[in-house]
């Protein structure tokens, strides 16, 4: 790894670091970024960068060791009483009841 991508490297995990502590404060990030004399616009441009990141790093999709699954439904006979919604977010799926099941 050259010089750059180990500095570009360093960077962003410091400002993972930087954004984590500044997320869990439970301060606004501008109340946050004054008290710990950050200008607000570069932890934005190091938000984005990070979530870049993070975004890349994740699997495809159309991967062989994807988690995501397609599933079929038209072929399926369900019947409900009342059409029901599934949200996925963060590896959870909730229905309207609001339990939670681990993905």
């Amino acid at each position: 790894m050259n010089t750059r991508a180990v500095t570009q490297k360093y960077r962003l995990n410091k400002w993972t670091d930087i954004i984590r502590e500044c997320r869990s404060s439970g301060q606004t990030v501008t109340a946050w970024c004054t008290e710990h004399d950050i200008n607000p616009k570069s932890y934005y441009y190091w938000l984005k960068k990070v979530r870049l990141a993070a975004c890349e790093a994740l699997t495809p999709i159309n991967s062989e060791n994807s988690l995501i699954v397609p599933i079929d439904i038209s072929t399926q006979t369900m019947f409900f009483a009342r059409p029901i919604s599934l949200f996925v977010q963060s590896g959870f799926c909730s229905a309207p009841d609001r339990e939670f099941y681990a993905l």
